[in-house]
């Protein structure tokens, strides 16, 4: 290979190294500070994290007790609530007298609907494996960022499109539900 063809091959690697960059940073802006995901207390043993962009920090007997998601650190927590055990992964928000939490994943198996003062907020539920007999839930339109990734999301675990694909349209022009119909007409409905 001529000198003149490596020093171009380099000059793109480093400019598609640029690229990620700014991609990584784009999307960090853009991801939920608590994203609410929810699986049942059977799965978190064998839970993937990768599957969700964490990566464990630290573990002991029981599984995963802290993980690193888009920059930040969520410690386990567990206990019972409401006649049911839960595990939940989540980090302090403010440093107020009342503190609140964000939370990152919460494995239960009681009933988890959300309380009225709730309803509303994005919860992303990861489908534990697809079932191609079935048929896809209807989903509503609504405009934000947080619903349109958790779509992406959703689409990108079940390898029917890539972060890069669904980051090409999240930059794109029109509103976030707009983008989110763009997402579903090109890589298909949500799986159930």
């Amino acid at each position: 290979m001529s000198d003149e063809i490596t020093n171009l091959l380099k000059a793109q690697i480093g400019l598609l190294k640029s690229i990620v960059g700014q991609l990584t940073q784009i999307n960090a802006g853009q991801a939920p500070l608590s994203p609410g995901y929810r699986r049942r207390l059977a799965e978190y043993t064998r839970f993937d994290w990768l599957s969700i962009g964490a990566e464990v920090i630290a573990q002991d007997g029981q599984g995963a007790a802290e993980v690193e998601w888009n920059g930040h650190r969520f410690d386990r927590r567990q206990g019972e609530k409401f006649g049911g055990k839960f595990i939940i992964f989540s980090r302090p928000a403010n440093g107020g007298e009342e503190t609140t939490y964000h939370t990152l994943i919460k494995f239960a198996d009681y009933n988890t609907t959300p309380l009225a003062s709730e309803q509303g907020k994005a919860k992303i539920v990861l489908p534990a494996k697809p079932d191609p007999a079935q048929p896809p839930a209807p989903r509503t339109q609504d405009d934000s960022p947080t619903a349109f990734w958790s779509m992406a999301t959703q689409l990108i675990q079940a390898e029917r499109c890539s972060h890069d694909d669904a980051g090409a349209i999240a930059n794109g022009t029109g509103s976030w539900a707009e983008k989110a119909a763009q997402l579903l007409q090109k890589y298909g409905p949500v799986p159930a």
